[in-house]
Formats: C-alpha cells, structure tokens, sequence
C-alpha cells in the first residue's frame, strides 16, 4: 500500500485533493486473487466489479489489503454489462 511507484502517485494525488478512482483489479480468478497496486493505496477508491446479483465477478480482485485494511471500498455491475457503444448501438 506504499512501496510501489504507482500507489506512491495515488496517495500522492489524493493528499494534493484529486478524487483517485481505480479498479479493484482482474486479478480474482487467477492464482493471486487480492488487489494490488494502485487499488491498494490508503487514497484511491478501490472498485470491484459485481454480476447482475451483486456478487463479485469471478474475475474480480479481492480484500483486505496486505496491511490488512478493508478493501475494495465499492462495488459496481462489471459482468455481462451492456454498454453503449459508437452509432447507438448496444453490446
């Protein structure tokens, strides 16, 4: 939650007022499932991603941190989302 250059910036960013905002990580299906940099940092949000009944996608990386502190801090629908796409079409 300290060490690595990016989380440094995020904490950095955070203490000069900027609002840091960034995903949990993809890391939930893999043989590490826990978040990581910048997602670890004391002053980012850390989001995780949900399915459509709000429980965490497969893919999605998980708390607590390495220090132990709770995180993601929010969730949002990050599997089988439908999104706007170019021309008004969906996907």
């Amino acid at each position: 939650g300290k060490t690595t250059l990016i989380t440094q910036a995020a904490n950095l960013a955070w203490e000069r007022g900027m609002f840091v905002v960034t995903s949990a990580g993809n890391e939930g299906d893999g043989r590490w499932q826990y978040i990581g940099a910048p997602a670890d940092a004391e002053g980012a949000i850390a989001v995780a991603a949900v399915d459509r009944d709000g429980q965490r996608a497969g893919f999605s990386s998980m708390g607590p941190t390495a220090d132990s502190r709770a995180k993601p801090d929010l969730a949002a629908m990050g599997e089988a989302t439908v999104v706007a796409s170019p021309g008004g079409y969906y996907s």
